[in-house]
């Protein structure tokens, strides 16, 4: 290999526009939000295939918290997106576009498992 080709490798892969730490927290992003939805959909098909009702709250309560993570990484990628853009006068607009299914999902994988399980606790 030549020099130069060295070179425009370690380029590629020390990226200035992406920091390693964006890579990570994008990637953290994506994998939670399908977590989240599978989850939602095993939820949604264990209702159809009457799934012991304990293993329906499991599920609830790993679609909780996977939620809750799911939000916390995005609050993390949105501070990187904001500091990015700072730094580097790009637009934002597309990264924001993208946070926005992710954050839907977010909030539905956490306020619909709490409403279920409240509602299935039912006391009176």
């Amino acid at each position: 290999m030549d020099k130069k080709e060295k070179v425009q490798e370690n380029s590629a892969q020390n990226d200035p526009e992406h920091p390693e730490c964006f890579r990570v927290t994008e990637r953290a992003v994506f994998f939670l939000s399908l977590w989240l939805f599978s989850l939602l959909a095993l939820y949604v098909h264990g209702n159809f295939r009457h799934f012991l009702d304990i293993h329906l709250m499991w599920i609830l309560l790993l679609s909780g918290a996977t939620g809750i993570l799911l939000m916390l990484v995005l609050a993390a990628f949105f501070i990187e997106i904001l500091v990015l853009s700072f730094r580097r006068k790009k637009r934002i607009l597309f990264y924001l576009l993208s946070l926005a299914p992710a954050l839907v999902l977010a909030l539905i994988g956490t306020f619909f498992p709490l409403a279920l399980r409240l509602l299935a606790a039912g006391n009176g």
